[in-house]
């Protein structure tokens, strides 16, 4: 849940991994790591990433609309 909606913001704000994890303060492999739920963030990690996701805490942690999918290489 986590790591879908962390690549969803990513991708809806046009950031790739590694200006993603500079934002933060992270390694990009980290942000690799949450987008595939093999690792959790503490929850400061967590508020970064929302903050530079552009959304809230509530929204980076709920869980993902079936309208978040993987269509043609494309995030939807």
């Amino acid at each position: 849940m986590l790591g879908k909606n962390i690549t969803f913001y990513r991708l809806k704000s046009g950031l790739s991994k590694k200006e993603l994890a500079a934002k933060v303060g992270i390694s990009p492999m980290a942000i690799t790591y949450y987008e595939q739920n093999q690792r959790t963030p503490d929850l400061a990690t967590t508020r970064k990433l929302a903050e530079a996701l552009g959304t809230n805490l509530a929204s980076l942690m709920a869980s993902s609309p079936e309208t978040h999918l993987f269509q043609h290489g494309e995030y939807r």
